[in-house]
């Protein structure tokens, strides 16, 4: 995810994949599966991961929008006649503020999830048939794994929270 926050990386790679609807379409396949694999072994991590897939598919349909609004706005700044940008943006960002709401207090929660687990070292759910990967059950591992959940939980959300300014305006100011 780290290589994906530099244009320089993420701009050629949605250029060679065929332009910024293709990533949706792909992780809405992805998040179907995983929707399907949770409903089939259904646990707490396994829904996290559907949850964690539908976030992306928002996060990504939002950038898409934000992108080519961007550059509408280019485009109209030359012009005499362009308007308030910033209500036009937030305006036409509302609804996918409104739906990444809930997705991103289920990556929040992940994240404090997978905190704990790398704090206390309890095993998530020994118990339950894992559905994408492996429980683990030595402390190490579970420290390990636990710390691997806070990582990718909480940096999905951290790079989300510009996404929710156009009804949070704070969070405007924690993504540069």
């Amino acid at each position: 995810m780290i290589v994906m926050v530099a244009k320089s990386w993420w701009k050629p790679l949605v250029s060679a994949i065929g332009g910024p609807t293709t990533p949706v379409i792909i992780f809405a396949v992805f998040t179907a599966w995983m929707v399907f694999m949770a409903a089939w072994r259904s646990s707490w991590s396994s829904w996290g991961h559907a949850a964690m897939f539908a976030a992306m598919v928002w996060h990504l349909a939002a950038m898409r929008n934000m992108s080519s609004l961007m550059a509408e706005h280019s485009h109209m700044a030359h012009s005499p006649m362009h308007g308030d940008h910033t209500m036009t943006v937030d305006a036409a960002m509302h609804g996918y503020a409104v739906v990444g709401v809930p997705l991103m207090v289920a990556l929040l929660a992940m994240a404090i999830a997978g905190l704990w687990r790398a704090v206390s070292g309890r095993a998530e759910h020994p118990d339950k048939v894992p559905t994408c990967h492996v429980v683990a059950t030595d402390p190490v591992a579970i420290r390990l794994s636990g710390l691997a959940d806070f990582a990718m939980a909480f940096g999905m959300f951290w790079m989300s929270t510009g996404l929710l300014a156009p009804i949070m305006p704070f969070m405007a100011h924690l993504h540069p």
